[in-house]
């Protein structure tokens, strides 16, 4: 199996394919090191959300008066509504690593939200019914469970010093 660095920083998370990366490789080889690289990279990550959001009457109203395709900001009165996945009797937030998955798996009755995962884990923690977050659930699924969130909170950014050298194996 090839090994290369990867260094990581902020350009190089945005876009997903990072996370990714690190979740095949744990899935191909499930060590501590794998599993490490994806946390750190959680910690520093961006994820796409997809979510609704309600709106008072009269601001449906107020829409429906404006051109097709203006989207609804988050804002007084503005309830943003993620979606919620069930595995049995357990419940998930999710979340994916770019957007054009949304897209593909939601079509265009959800909005898609990105915020930093840190962000996505308070919204998690903001609803006991979760049991916690589900990264990229129609593709190679992993998740991160609620008793996990502290730990990925109180690892150090790598950002703070321009990134992070780790090695993967394609």
């Amino acid at each position: 199996m090839d090994e290369k660095n990867v260094f990581l920083n902020q350009e190089a998370l945005m876009d997903g394919h990072v996370l990714r990366m690190f979740i095949s490789q744990f899935m191909r080889e499930q060590s501590k090191e794998n599993l490490f690289n994806i946390l750190y990279c959680l910690r520093d990550s961006y994820v796409w959300i997809p979510a609704t959001y309600n709106l008072t009457p009269e601001q449906e109203a107020q829409i429906h008066k404006m051109q097709k395709g203006i989207k609804a900001e988050e804002g007084e009165g503005v309830v943003f509504q993620p979606d919620i996945l069930m595995d049995g009797d357990s419940a998930f937030l999710p979340v994916f690593t770019n957007e054009e998955q949304v897209i593909e798996e939601y079509g265009e009755n959800f909005t898609r939200i990105q915020k930093h995962f840190l962000e996505a884990m308070d919204v998690a923690d903001s609803n006991a019914q979760l049991t916690g977050i589900v990264i990229d659930a129609f593709t190679v699924p992993f998740t991160v469970i609620k008793k996990n969130f502290n730990m990925i909170r109180t690892l150090p950014s790598n950002m703070e010093n321009g990134g992070m050298q780790v090695k993967a194996r394609q």
